[in-house]
């Protein structure tokens, strides 16, 4: 079983490379066949709501079994700034389970 980790991101504004995680389970990559991930982030005093600032889906890098995942976020999400609450929810056989949460803080950066 996955437990879910606890993971803050910290990413500068504009910065529109995807977010590429490695996923494991008991120190080995996890197999992403047949799953499904999605990553919601939301302003912390709308949490329990369904106002997110974006959710996007994630797609496997290379092979499914090398368990690296990528979000891909367009300009609009990546113009975001300021502290948000993320979780990753993965949907395996139609079961969904929370497996990162954490703050998504994006930093002003100087390059506009």
């Amino acid at each position: 079983m996955i437990m879910p980790t606890k993971l803050e991101i910290k990413r500068f504004r504009g910065d529109t490379y995807g977010l590429t995680l490695r996923l494991t389970q008991n120190s080995m990559p996890l197999d992403l066949t047949g799953k499904t991930f999605k990553l919601s982030a939301i302003m912390p005093a709308k949490k329990g709501t369904s106002d997110y600032a974006f959710q996007v889906d994630g797609t496997a890098v290379g092979s499914p079994a090398a368990g690296i995942i990528d979000f891909a976020l367009t300009d609009q999400m990546a113009a975001s700034t300021g502290v948000f609450d993320y979780d990753v929810q993965m949907t395996d056989s139609g079961k969904k389970r929370t497996i990162l949460y954490g703050q998504l803080i994006f930093v002003q950066d100087v390059t506009q």
